[in-house]
Order: structure tokens, then sequence, then C-alpha cells
């Protein structure tokens, strides 16, 4: 796979944008609970910004983001979505790190240690946030919104700390976006790194 080219890392910035602006709707929803409105109002965010972060590491992959986007339209199965990304990018979920300036270095990059919604959580999060959209039948019992509203917090919450500074490899393993998402100041930054080839 050639470079990619500036028109994509500003497409994913793009998407990181989008990303954060959905957040920052759904935590306003979250952050007085009152109705069901509320609840689907941020279950709708925080489900758009769950497929942005399977289409993102495809950015560069128009080909695949087209199959991985269908695949979502089509259907809520998140195990065949997972399956069409993974096999358009086998690295495409993202990797939370964190950054150090260092006096011998320009900086490093290790993984991060706060918890952060992995690829495994990905599905049952995708499918209790797609629940939440469907209409609720009146002969079952009533939701609780509360613990509802909780649970769409805390997705929100290992979403961003997951965004704040992350990695995705590209298609073909041979660059990688790195994306920081500063959801304090509203700022989002994206830089390409690029894999050289190991000394033998």
């Amino acid at each position: 796979m050639s470079s990619p080219e500036r028109s994509d890392m500003e497409a994913y910035q793009d998407v990181l944008q989008e990303m954060a602006e959905r957040l920052e709707v759904a935590d306003g929803f979250l952050a007085g609970v009152g109705t069901k409105f509320d609840l689907e109002s941020a279950a709708l965010q925080l489900r758009l910004v769950s497929e942005l972060m399977v289409l993102g590491s495809l950015i560069t992959n128009r080909e695949a983001i087209s199959c991985v986007s269908s695949v979502l339209k089509l259907q809520d199965e998140p195990n065949k979505t997972r399956a069409a990304a993974r096999k358009a990018n086998p690295d495409y979920w993202p990797r939370a790190v964190e950054h150090r300036h260092e006096k011998d270095r320009e900086f490093s990059i290790t993984p991060a240690t706060e918890t952060v919604i992995n690829e495994a959580d990905w599905g049952p999060e995708f499918g209790f946030v797609s629940e939440l959209l469907h209409a609720h039948l009146p002969q079952r019992p009533p939701r609780d919104l509360q613990a509802d509203a909780e649970r769409l917090q805390g997705l929100s919450t290992r979403i961003k700390a997951l965004l704040k500074v992350h990695v995705i490899v590209l298609v073909g393993a041979q660059h990688a976006f790195v994306g920081r998402v500063d959801m304090d100041k509203r700022e989002v930054e994206v830089a390409i790194l690029q894999r050289y080839p190991e000394e033998s």
C-alpha cells in the first residue's frame, strides 16, 4: 500500500472531530437524564460514535470502508461488522497510548493504563445502544433509566479515554495515525507515523 495522503489524515481528523462533538452532545443528555427521550438521544450519539470507531481506521481504504459501512447499515450484527473490518485491516482497532517527551528522544509512546473500550467490549456495547433505539413493547417491564444512563456514561468515558491519545495502524501496517482528542480544550490532532525497516 502507498503512503497515506494528507487528505486521508484530514479525513481522519474530521472523523475524530465528529466523534468528539457527538460525545459532548451525548454527555449533555446524560448529565440530567429525566426521560427516555434523553436516554435515547444519548444512545443515538453513542451508536454513531461506535460506528465511526470501526470505520475510522479504514479511512485510507475506500473499498473496505464501503464494505464495512454496508454491513453496519444492513444489520445490527456487531460480529459481522468486526469481521468485515478485520478482513480489511487486521489492526483496525485503535490502541490507547501515552506519549512522553524525553531528553534523548523527541518522544516515546507506551500503552495507556486507563480503562478504555476494547474490541471485545465493542460488540456488547454496540448491541446495547442499538437496543435502546428500538421501540419498547408495553408488555415488557419499563427500563431502568438510571441504570441505562450509568452504563451509557461509562461507555462514553471509556471511548474518551481510548481517543485521548491513540494509534491506528493503517491497512498494510506500514503507516499509522496518532490521534489526540482533548475534550476539555476541544482540540483534535492527527499525525502520521511510518514504520522503518528493521535492521538486520
